[in-house]
């Protein structure tokens, strides 16, 4: 896992994912429909970061 040391990926609370034909747009707006709590948009690495934090919901794009 590459990023910041004490990232929710590292206990089990966020995935960086992607689906096969379904665009980045598509998926965001079909995840934002569900309780995550950290949505993260990477359109140049075409993926969306998901994460179940247990603070206020967030929202960014890289």
């Amino acid at each position: 896992i590459g990023g910041v040391v004490n990232s929710y990926h590292c206990i089990g609370l966020a995935a960086d994912i992607k689906v096969k034909d379904i665009s980045l747009i598509e998926l965001l707006e079909i995840c934002e429909n569900i309780d995550f709590n950290g949505i993260g948009f990477y359109e140049k690495k075409n993926f969306l970061h998901l994460d179940v934090r247990p603070t206020k919901r967030t929202r960014w794009r890289e």
